[in-house]
């Protein structure tokens, strides 16, 4: 039941920023839905809460809440187990879907990092850094 109802939770929050663009509501769906997730421990449903996080995250990114996509990140790399350097994260058995969407937040957030730097006008190689890494992710 309670996977059932935090993924419903979730499908709400999405619905209210995606179609009526009401961050407030979509924040207290995604509030309710994390309450849901968090005391999700079986085994087998993981991969389901890691999902839910990265979902999470890529929502809060679009609505401007760094602190809190950076938070939800980095709960769904604990539960994936993926370390820090993404060029290690080489076991094919691990790089699942969930992964794979972690990869593509991570590399959104670095492109944050770039556009942030270049705003700031920061050295042409510490762009390039940022920017290097964002394209890493995605790829």
């Amino acid at each position: 039941m309670g996977n059932n109802a935090a993924q419903e939770a979730l499908n709400q929050g999405q619905n209210y920023l995606n179609n009526h663009y009401d961050y407030n509501s979509a924040i207290t769906w995604f509030t309710r839905a994390s309450e849901l997730y968090e005391p999700i421990t079986d085994p087998t449903q993981q991969q389901s809460k890691a999902q839910a996080w990265l979902g999470l995250a890529m929502a809060y990114h679009h609505i401007g809440q760094h602190v809190l996509r950076d938070q939800y990140l980095a709960k769904a790399q604990v539960l994936l187990q993926i370390p820090d350097d993404l060029a290690v994260y080489t076991d094919a058995n691990k790089f699942t879907a969930a992964a794979i969407d972690y990869c593509v937040v991570h590399g959104y957030r670095l492109y944050i990092y770039y556009e942030q730097c270049q705003k700031a006008a920061g050295a042409i190689d510490q762009q390039k850094a940022h920017l290097c890494a964002a394209r890493d992710s995605f790829l």
